[in-house]
Protein backbone atom coordinates (compact mmCIF):
# COMPACT_ATOMS: atom_id res chain seq x y z
CA UNK A 1 0.00 0.00 0.00
CA UNK A 2 1.26 3.38 -1.25
CA UNK A 3 1.30 5.65 2.28
CA UNK A 4 1.88 8.95 0.47
CA UNK A 5 -1.51 8.05 -1.28
CA UNK A 6 -3.38 7.64 2.02
CA UNK A 7 -2.24 10.93 2.81
CA UNK A 8 -2.63 12.96 -1.18
CA UNK A 9 -5.51 15.57 -0.40
CA UNK A 10 -6.59 18.57 -2.93
CA UNK A 11 -4.72 21.84 -1.45
CA UNK A 12 -6.89 24.47 -0.08
CA UNK A 13 -5.55 27.72 1.57
CA UNK A 14 -7.28 28.31 4.59
CA UNK A 15 -9.40 26.04 6.79
CA UNK A 16 -10.93 28.94 8.55
CA UNK A 17 -12.27 30.30 4.88
CA UNK A 18 -13.51 26.36 4.30
CA UNK A 19 -15.71 27.09 6.97
CA UNK A 20 -16.95 30.54 6.44
CA UNK A 21 -17.59 29.30 2.95
CA UNK A 22 -19.64 26.05 3.48
CA UNK A 23 -21.80 27.25 6.33
CA UNK A 24 -22.87 30.00 4.04
CA UNK A 25 -24.40 27.70 1.22
CA UNK A 26 -27.74 25.78 2.04
CA UNK A 27 -27.15 22.97 -0.20
CA UNK A 28 -30.18 22.05 -1.99
CA UNK A 29 -30.79 20.45 -5.43
CA UNK A 30 -32.20 22.65 -8.41
CA UNK A 31 -34.64 20.96 -10.64
CA UNK A 32 -33.42 23.24 -13.41
CA UNK A 33 -31.60 26.39 -14.39
CA UNK A 34 -32.97 29.51 -15.16
CA UNK A 35 -32.34 29.73 -18.69
CA UNK A 36 -31.57 27.13 -21.57
CA UNK A 37 -28.83 25.11 -21.14
CA UNK A 38 -25.35 25.68 -22.12
CA UNK A 39 -24.04 23.53 -24.74
CA UNK A 40 -20.22 22.87 -25.64
CA UNK A 41 -18.09 25.74 -27.08
CA UNK A 42 -20.31 28.11 -24.19
CA UNK A 43 -19.83 30.08 -21.13
CA UNK A 44 -20.75 28.56 -17.72
CA UNK A 45 -19.64 30.35 -14.47
CA UNK A 46 -17.30 28.86 -11.70
CA UNK A 47 -18.19 29.93 -8.28
CA UNK A 48 -15.91 27.74 -5.21
CA UNK A 49 -16.44 24.49 -3.62
CA UNK A 50 -19.92 24.45 -2.31
CA UNK A 51 -20.23 21.21 -0.68
CA UNK A 52 -18.16 18.47 0.36
CA UNK A 53 -15.02 17.66 2.79
CA UNK A 54 -12.25 20.27 2.44
CA UNK A 55 -10.17 18.05 0.30
CA UNK A 56 -12.45 16.63 -2.36
CA UNK A 57 -15.34 19.47 -2.55
CA UNK A 58 -17.74 19.59 -5.25
CA UNK A 59 -17.51 22.75 -7.22
CA UNK A 60 -20.79 25.29 -7.81
CA UNK A 61 -21.14 25.56 -11.02
CA UNK A 62 -23.80 28.42 -12.65
CA UNK A 63 -25.75 28.81 -16.22
CA UNK A 64 -24.93 32.02 -16.48
CA UNK A 65 -22.71 34.96 -13.83
CA UNK A 66 -25.12 35.28 -10.69
CA UNK A 67 -26.60 39.03 -10.56
CA UNK A 68 -24.93 38.69 -6.81
CA UNK A 69 -21.41 36.69 -6.25
CA UNK A 70 -21.58 37.81 -2.63
CA UNK A 71 -24.87 35.97 -2.67
CA UNK A 72 -24.80 32.79 -5.13
CA UNK A 73 -27.79 30.61 -3.91
CA UNK A 74 -27.96 27.44 -5.44
CA UNK A 75 -25.70 26.52 -8.18
CA UNK A 76 -27.24 24.86 -11.81
CA UNK A 77 -25.07 22.24 -11.38
CA UNK A 78 -22.06 20.75 -9.78
CA UNK A 79 -18.40 19.70 -10.65
CA UNK A 80 -15.41 17.11 -9.92
CA UNK A 81 -11.90 18.12 -10.36
CA UNK A 82 -10.20 15.83 -13.07
CA UNK A 83 -6.89 17.55 -12.38
CA UNK A 84 -5.32 17.08 -9.42
CA UNK A 85 -1.99 18.57 -9.38
CA UNK A 86 -3.70 22.16 -11.35
CA UNK A 87 -4.87 24.66 -9.18
CA UNK A 88 -8.61 25.81 -8.59
CA UNK A 89 -9.64 28.91 -10.27
CA UNK A 90 -12.92 30.32 -9.13
CA UNK A 91 -15.51 33.08 -9.77
CA UNK A 92 -15.03 33.39 -13.13
CA UNK A 93 -16.15 32.16 -16.71
CA UNK A 94 -15.00 29.44 -18.27
CA UNK A 95 -16.21 27.23 -21.31
CA UNK A 96 -17.77 24.05 -21.71
CA UNK A 97 -16.45 21.64 -23.64
CA UNK A 98 -16.71 17.84 -25.28
CA UNK A 99 -13.77 15.30 -22.94
CA UNK A 100 -11.66 14.94 -25.82
CA UNK A 101 -10.74 18.90 -26.29
CA UNK A 102 -9.33 18.24 -22.65
CA UNK A 103 -6.06 20.50 -22.46
CA UNK A 104 -4.55 18.83 -19.53
CA UNK A 105 -1.84 15.98 -19.79
CA UNK A 106 -2.83 13.45 -17.36
CA UNK A 107 -4.15 9.94 -17.58
CA UNK A 108 -7.63 12.41 -18.84
CA UNK A 109 -6.10 12.34 -22.20
CA UNK A 110 -6.87 9.12 -23.12
CA UNK A 111 -10.66 8.16 -24.35
CA UNK A 112 -10.28 5.03 -22.12
CA UNK A 113 -9.93 6.75 -19.22
CA UNK A 114 -12.32 9.42 -20.02
CA UNK A 115 -15.16 6.77 -20.47
CA UNK A 116 -14.42 5.18 -16.96
CA UNK A 117 -14.86 8.76 -15.20
CA UNK A 118 -17.59 9.13 -16.94
CA UNK A 119 -19.03 5.37 -16.00
CA UNK A 120 -18.08 7.15 -12.18
CA UNK A 121 -20.26 9.94 -12.56
CA UNK A 122 -22.85 8.45 -14.07
CA UNK A 123 -23.03 5.91 -11.17
CA UNK A 124 -22.51 8.18 -7.49
CA UNK A 125 -23.94 11.49 -6.38
CA UNK A 126 -25.23 13.64 -7.30
CA UNK A 127 -26.30 12.22 -10.95
CA UNK A 128 -28.13 9.86 -9.35
CA UNK A 129 -30.21 10.74 -5.68
CA UNK A 130 -28.60 10.08 -2.46
CA UNK A 131 -30.77 7.84 -1.10
CA UNK A 132 -30.03 5.67 -4.93
CA UNK A 133 -26.05 6.05 -4.49
CA UNK A 134 -25.86 4.79 -0.71
CA UNK A 135 -28.08 1.83 -1.88
CA UNK A 136 -26.64 0.89 -4.78
CA UNK A 137 -23.12 1.06 -2.87
CA UNK A 138 -24.33 -1.03 0.07
CA UNK A 139 -24.27 2.16 2.42
CA UNK A 140 -27.61 3.24 2.69
CA UNK A 141 -27.47 6.08 4.68
CA UNK A 142 -24.48 7.55 3.46
CA UNK A 143 -24.07 11.28 4.27
CA UNK A 144 -23.72 13.39 1.12
CA UNK A 145 -19.98 14.33 2.11
CA UNK A 146 -19.09 10.84 2.14
CA UNK A 147 -20.88 10.17 -1.28
CA UNK A 148 -18.30 13.02 -2.88
CA UNK A 149 -15.18 11.81 -1.63
CA UNK A 150 -16.17 8.63 -2.98
CA UNK A 151 -16.91 9.97 -6.11
CA UNK A 152 -13.73 12.07 -6.43
CA UNK A 153 -11.08 9.95 -5.03
CA UNK A 154 -12.60 7.21 -7.72
CA UNK A 155 -11.90 10.25 -10.51
CA UNK A 156 -8.37 10.78 -9.32
CA UNK A 157 -7.85 7.41 -9.04
CA UNK A 158 -8.32 7.13 -13.17
CA UNK A 159 -7.24 10.75 -13.98
CA UNK A 160 -4.05 11.03 -12.14
CA UNK A 161 -3.42 7.30 -10.32
CA UNK A 162 -4.24 5.22 -12.97
CA UNK A 163 -3.58 1.91 -10.54
CA UNK A 164 -6.34 0.91 -7.39
CA UNK A 165 -5.71 2.88 -4.47
CA UNK A 166 -6.17 3.48 -0.84
CA UNK A 167 -7.09 7.17 0.31
CA UNK A 168 -7.09 8.27 3.76
CA UNK A 169 -10.57 8.13 4.09
CA UNK A 170 -13.21 10.26 6.65
CA UNK A 171 -15.34 7.54 7.40
CA UNK A 172 -15.82 3.65 6.55
CA UNK A 173 -19.17 4.51 4.47
CA UNK A 174 -16.62 7.07 1.83
CA UNK A 175 -14.19 3.59 1.73
CA UNK A 176 -17.14 1.57 0.53
CA UNK A 177 -18.36 3.87 -1.73
CA UNK A 178 -14.97 4.26 -3.36
CA UNK A 179 -14.69 0.34 -3.72
CA UNK A 180 -18.19 0.82 -4.92
CA UNK A 181 -17.38 2.79 -7.78
CA UNK A 182 -13.58 1.24 -8.53
CA UNK A 183 -14.84 -1.81 -9.42
CA UNK A 184 -17.54 -1.21 -11.03
CA UNK A 185 -15.60 1.05 -13.45
CA UNK A 186 -12.70 -1.22 -13.86
CA UNK A 187 -15.60 -3.76 -15.27
CA UNK A 188 -16.84 -1.65 -17.35
CA UNK A 189 -15.70 -0.21 -20.96
CA UNK A 190 -17.07 2.77 -19.57
CA UNK A 191 -20.01 5.53 -21.06
CA UNK A 192 -19.64 8.79 -23.48
CA UNK A 193 -21.02 11.78 -22.86
CA UNK A 194 -24.25 11.01 -24.62
CA UNK A 195 -24.94 8.55 -22.06
CA UNK A 196 -25.08 11.17 -19.46
CA UNK A 197 -27.79 13.25 -21.05
CA UNK A 198 -31.06 13.92 -21.73
CA UNK A 199 -32.58 16.11 -24.72
CA UNK A 200 -36.12 17.19 -24.86
CA UNK A 201 -37.32 19.15 -27.71
CA UNK A 202 -40.69 20.36 -28.93
CA UNK A 203 -41.43 22.55 -32.61
CA UNK A 204 -44.42 24.18 -32.95
CA UNK A 205 -46.75 23.95 -36.47
CA UNK A 206 -46.81 26.29 -38.94
CA UNK A 207 -49.75 28.02 -40.53
CA UNK A 208 -52.69 30.26 -39.28
CA UNK A 209 -54.78 28.48 -36.11
CA UNK A 210 -58.39 29.30 -35.71
CA UNK A 211 -59.85 29.12 -32.52
CA UNK A 212 -62.41 26.53 -31.96
CA UNK A 213 -60.50 23.95 -33.34
CA UNK A 214 -57.89 21.48 -32.38
CA UNK A 215 -54.04 23.22 -32.89
CA UNK A 216 -51.26 21.11 -34.20
CA UNK A 217 -49.15 19.01 -34.33
CA UNK A 218 -46.60 19.79 -31.78
CA UNK A 219 -43.96 17.43 -32.28
CA UNK A 220 -42.20 16.02 -29.33
CA UNK A 221 -38.47 14.78 -29.57
CA UNK A 222 -36.49 13.13 -26.95
CA UNK A 223 -33.94 10.58 -26.20
CA UNK A 224 -36.03 9.17 -23.01
CA UNK A 225 -38.53 6.25 -22.58
CA UNK A 226 -40.84 9.39 -21.62
CA UNK A 227 -41.55 13.21 -21.41
CA UNK A 228 -43.95 15.63 -19.61
CA UNK A 229 -45.70 18.13 -21.47
CA UNK A 230 -47.80 21.08 -20.19
CA UNK A 231 -49.03 24.20 -21.37
CA UNK A 232 -50.21 27.53 -20.59
CA UNK A 233 -53.68 28.58 -19.89
CA UNK A 234 -55.28 25.81 -18.72
CA UNK A 235 -56.21 24.04 -22.13
CA UNK A 236 -55.95 20.59 -22.86
CA UNK A 237 -53.46 18.50 -25.10
CA UNK A 238 -55.05 15.43 -27.26
CA UNK A 239 -53.91 13.54 -29.49
CA UNK A 240 -55.10 14.34 -33.83
CA UNK A 241 -58.51 12.81 -33.01
CA UNK A 242 -59.12 14.81 -30.00
CA UNK A 243 -58.63 12.76 -27.35
CA UNK A 244 -57.09 13.66 -24.16
CA UNK A 245 -53.33 12.49 -23.80
CA UNK A 246 -51.11 11.76 -20.43
CA UNK A 247 -49.29 14.42 -20.12
CA UNK A 248 -46.43 12.82 -18.40
CA UNK A 249 -46.31 10.22 -20.45
CA UNK A 250 -45.49 11.56 -24.14
CA UNK A 251 -42.76 9.61 -25.90
CA UNK A 252 -40.09 10.84 -28.91
CA UNK A 253 -42.33 11.56 -31.80
CA UNK A 254 -45.51 11.85 -30.56
CA UNK A 255 -47.60 14.88 -32.19
CA UNK A 256 -50.05 16.69 -29.94
CA UNK A 257 -52.68 19.31 -30.55
CA UNK A 258 -54.49 22.32 -27.81
CA UNK A 259 -57.90 21.48 -27.89
CA UNK A 260 -59.54 24.62 -28.53
CA UNK A 261 -62.93 23.38 -28.97
CA UNK A 262 -65.36 25.69 -27.37
CA UNK A 263 -62.57 28.65 -27.60
CA UNK A 264 -63.35 31.61 -29.91
CA UNK A 265 -61.25 34.36 -28.83
CA UNK A 266 -58.17 34.65 -30.17
CA UNK A 267 -55.03 33.72 -27.84
CA UNK A 268 -51.85 31.98 -27.42
CA UNK A 269 -50.14 29.17 -25.61
CA UNK A 270 -46.88 28.09 -24.91
CA UNK A 271 -46.17 24.09 -24.71
CA UNK A 272 -43.67 22.85 -22.68
CA UNK A 273 -41.81 19.65 -22.98
CA UNK A 274 -39.67 18.27 -20.36
CA UNK A 275 -37.44 14.97 -19.75
CA UNK A 276 -35.29 13.66 -16.66
CA UNK A 277 -31.87 14.58 -17.11
CA UNK A 278 -29.73 17.02 -18.25
CA UNK A 279 -28.16 17.53 -21.79
CA UNK A 280 -25.15 19.19 -20.47
CA UNK A 281 -24.10 16.32 -17.91
CA UNK A 282 -20.64 14.24 -18.79
CA UNK A 283 -18.57 17.59 -20.54
CA UNK A 284 -15.85 19.20 -18.91
CA UNK A 285 -14.76 22.91 -18.14
CA UNK A 286 -12.00 24.42 -19.22
CA UNK A 287 -11.35 27.22 -16.85
CA UNK A 288 -8.79 30.27 -17.56
CA UNK A 289 -5.82 30.48 -15.40
CA UNK A 290 -7.07 34.15 -14.99
CA UNK A 291 -10.66 35.79 -14.58
CA UNK A 292 -11.43 37.33 -18.07
CA UNK A 293 -8.84 34.79 -19.70
CA UNK A 294 -8.89 31.74 -22.15
CA UNK A 295 -7.70 28.54 -21.50
CA UNK A 296 -5.08 27.15 -23.43
CA UNK A 297 -3.09 23.27 -23.23
CA UNK A 298 -0.11 25.81 -21.56
CA UNK A 299 -2.32 28.00 -19.14
CA UNK A 300 -5.34 27.06 -17.75
CA UNK A 301 -6.72 26.06 -14.27
CA UNK A 302 -8.27 22.93 -12.47
CA UNK A 303 -10.45 21.26 -15.40
CA UNK A 304 -13.40 20.22 -13.87
CA UNK A 305 -16.40 17.83 -15.45
CA UNK A 306 -20.18 18.70 -15.30
CA UNK A 307 -22.57 16.99 -13.44
CA UNK A 308 -26.14 17.84 -13.25
CA UNK A 309 -28.11 17.02 -9.61
CA UNK A 310 -30.72 13.94 -9.90
CA UNK A 311 -33.83 16.01 -9.74
CA UNK A 312 -32.61 17.93 -13.28
CA UNK A 313 -35.01 18.53 -15.63
CA UNK A 314 -34.00 19.36 -19.41
CA UNK A 315 -37.27 21.57 -20.95
CA UNK A 316 -37.89 23.22 -24.80
CA UNK A 317 -40.84 25.36 -25.50
CA UNK A 318 -43.18 26.50 -28.43
CA UNK A 319 -45.36 29.35 -28.65
CA UNK A 320 -48.38 29.10 -30.98
CA UNK A 321 -51.62 31.93 -32.04
CA UNK A 322 -54.68 31.86 -32.93
CA UNK A 323 -57.34 34.22 -34.47
CA UNK A 324 -60.98 34.35 -33.28
CA UNK A 325 -63.07 31.72 -34.35
CA UNK A 326 -66.85 31.69 -34.91
CA UNK A 327 -69.16 29.36 -32.37
CA UNK A 328 -70.93 27.08 -34.40
CA UNK A 329 -74.72 26.65 -33.46
CA UNK A 330 -75.97 23.91 -30.60
CA UNK A 331 -77.29 21.55 -33.82
CA UNK A 332 -78.55 19.00 -31.17
CA UNK A 333 -80.32 20.80 -27.67
CA UNK A 334 -79.82 18.62 -24.37
CA UNK A 335 -83.47 17.49 -24.24
CA UNK A 336 -87.18 19.13 -25.24
CA UNK A 337 -88.65 20.20 -29.08
CA UNK A 338 -84.93 21.24 -31.43
CA UNK A 339 -84.22 25.20 -30.93
CA UNK A 340 -83.98 25.43 -34.40
CA UNK A 341 -84.54 23.55 -37.68
CA UNK A 342 -81.87 23.88 -40.67
CA UNK A 343 -81.87 24.00 -43.78
CA UNK A 344 -79.37 24.09 -46.66
CA UNK A 345 -78.85 26.11 -50.09
CA UNK A 346 -76.74 25.29 -52.60
CA UNK A 347 -73.38 27.26 -52.46
CA UNK A 348 -72.85 26.42 -49.41
CA UNK A 349 -75.32 28.55 -46.93
CA UNK A 350 -77.12 26.75 -44.08
CA UNK A 351 -80.02 28.33 -42.46
CA UNK A 352 -81.57 27.70 -39.24
CA UNK A 353 -85.13 28.65 -38.44
CA UNK A 354 -86.15 29.37 -34.75
CA UNK A 355 -89.61 28.18 -34.30
CA UNK A 356 -91.84 31.39 -33.73
CA UNK A 357 -89.57 33.63 -35.54
CA UNK A 358 -90.74 35.61 -38.90
CA UNK A 359 -87.47 33.74 -41.32
CA UNK A 360 -84.68 31.32 -41.66
CA UNK A 361 -81.30 32.81 -40.40
CA UNK A 362 -78.05 32.58 -41.90
CA UNK A 363 -75.99 30.65 -39.66
CA UNK A 364 -72.32 31.86 -39.13
CA UNK A 365 -70.91 29.00 -40.13
CA UNK A 366 -67.25 28.54 -41.57
CA UNK A 367 -67.52 29.35 -45.64
CA UNK A 368 -67.13 26.79 -47.42
CA UNK A 369 -67.95 26.90 -51.21
CA UNK A 370 -69.22 23.35 -52.78
CA UNK A 371 -70.21 22.92 -56.40
CA UNK A 372 -72.60 20.93 -58.06
CA UNK A 373 -76.52 19.96 -56.56
CA UNK A 374 -76.41 19.63 -52.47
CA UNK A 375 -78.74 17.37 -50.60
CA UNK A 376 -79.91 15.72 -47.49
CA UNK A 377 -78.70 18.06 -44.95
CA UNK A 378 -78.58 15.58 -42.02
CA UNK A 379 -77.43 16.08 -38.29
CA UNK A 380 -75.95 13.28 -36.45
CA UNK A 381 -76.98 13.82 -33.27
CA UNK A 382 -74.37 11.81 -31.44
CA UNK A 383 -71.64 13.83 -32.68
CA UNK A 384 -73.56 17.25 -32.96
CA UNK A 385 -72.56 17.70 -36.43
CA UNK A 386 -73.93 18.58 -39.26
CA UNK A 387 -73.31 16.55 -42.93
CA UNK A 388 -74.87 16.67 -46.98
CA UNK A 389 -74.38 14.74 -49.81
CA UNK A 390 -72.88 16.51 -53.18
CA UNK A 391 -73.70 15.84 -56.21
CA UNK A 392 -69.95 15.81 -56.89
CA UNK A 393 -70.39 14.20 -60.45
CA UNK A 394 -73.17 12.63 -62.90
CA UNK A 395 -72.32 9.05 -61.42
CA UNK A 396 -70.15 10.13 -58.08
CA UNK A 397 -71.28 11.53 -54.64
CA UNK A 398 -69.33 12.98 -51.88
CA UNK A 399 -70.23 13.33 -48.17
CA UNK A 400 -69.35 16.58 -46.27
CA UNK A 401 -69.54 17.04 -42.78
CA UNK A 402 -69.13 20.45 -40.70
CA UNK A 403 -67.31 19.86 -37.39
CA UNK A 404 -65.43 23.36 -35.92
CA UNK A 405 -62.45 20.99 -34.62
CA UNK A 406 -61.75 20.14 -37.70
CA UNK A 407 -61.55 23.10 -39.09
CA UNK A 408 -65.27 23.52 -40.58
CA UNK A 409 -66.50 22.16 -43.70
CA UNK A 410 -64.18 18.94 -45.06
CA UNK A 411 -65.18 15.80 -46.90
CA UNK A 412 -66.25 13.25 -44.27
CA UNK A 413 -66.52 10.33 -47.13
CA UNK A 414 -66.09 9.95 -51.13
CA UNK A 415 -66.69 10.69 -53.39
CA UNK A 416 -68.48 7.37 -54.50
CA UNK A 417 -70.17 5.89 -57.13
CA UNK A 418 -74.04 6.03 -56.16
CA UNK A 419 -77.08 7.44 -57.11
CA UNK A 420 -78.57 11.32 -56.08
CA UNK A 421 -79.94 11.32 -53.00
CA UNK A 422 -82.82 13.73 -52.73
CA UNK A 423 -82.99 12.85 -48.61
CA UNK A 424 -81.54 11.44 -45.39
CA UNK A 425 -81.30 11.43 -41.93
CA UNK A 426 -79.55 10.26 -38.62
CA UNK A 427 -81.24 8.27 -35.74
CA UNK A 428 -80.42 9.07 -32.71
CA UNK A 429 -77.70 6.39 -32.08
CA UNK A 430 -75.56 8.29 -34.36
CA UNK A 431 -76.31 6.02 -37.90
CA UNK A 432 -77.64 7.57 -40.80
CA UNK A 433 -79.43 6.60 -43.87
CA UNK A 434 -79.47 8.38 -47.55
CA UNK A 435 -82.26 7.72 -49.79
CA UNK A 436 -83.10 7.60 -53.37
CA UNK A 437 -85.22 8.92 -55.90
CA UNK A 438 -88.29 6.59 -57.52
CA UNK A 439 -91.11 4.18 -56.19
CA UNK A 440 -88.24 1.76 -54.83
CA UNK A 441 -85.21 3.89 -53.95
CA UNK A 442 -81.69 2.68 -53.05
CA UNK A 443 -81.28 2.87 -49.08
CA UNK A 444 -77.23 3.78 -48.42
CA UNK A 445 -76.53 3.51 -44.57
CA UNK A 446 -74.28 6.43 -43.16
CA UNK A 447 -71.50 5.12 -40.38
CA UNK A 448 -69.10 6.50 -37.88
CA UNK A 449 -65.58 5.21 -39.21
CA UNK A 450 -63.40 7.23 -37.24
CA UNK A 451 -62.66 10.73 -35.34
CA UNK A 452 -64.49 12.83 -38.16
CA UNK A 453 -64.50 10.06 -40.78
CA UNK A 454 -67.64 8.13 -42.22
CA UNK A 455 -68.38 5.23 -44.50
CA UNK A 456 -71.37 5.04 -46.99
CA UNK A 457 -72.48 1.59 -47.84
CA UNK A 458 -75.51 0.07 -49.72
CA UNK A 459 -77.96 -1.97 -47.71
CA UNK A 460 -80.60 -2.84 -49.55
CA UNK A 461 -83.69 -1.15 -51.32
CA UNK A 462 -87.09 0.42 -50.04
Amino acid sequence: MDTAVLRWRKRLGSAAAWVAVTMAVAFVLPSSPASAEPGVGEPVYVAHKMEGYSGSAMVGIFAATPPDIGNLGTPDYWSYCVEHDVSLGTFRTAMVEAPPLFLGSNYFTGATIQAKVLWVLAHSYPYLSLSDFGTAAGVPGISANDAIEAAQYAIWRYTDLNFDASWNWETPDSEAAYWYLVNGANASSGLLPADLQSTAAIVAPGGTHVAGTLVGPFTVSTNQPTASVSVTGGYTLTDAGGTAIDPSAVTDGQDIYIDLTGVIAAGSATVTVSAAGSSISGNIISVPETAGGTATTDSHAQTLVIVAPSTFRTTDSASVSWVSGTPPPAFCPAAGDPAQVFSLVNGVDIYGYTPGAASDALLPLLPATVSGNLNALMLDPLRNRLLMIQRSSGTESTLWAYDPANGGWYVAFGPFVSPDFPRGGFNADGTGYLLGGGSSPEVWEVESSSTFGYTVTLIGVM
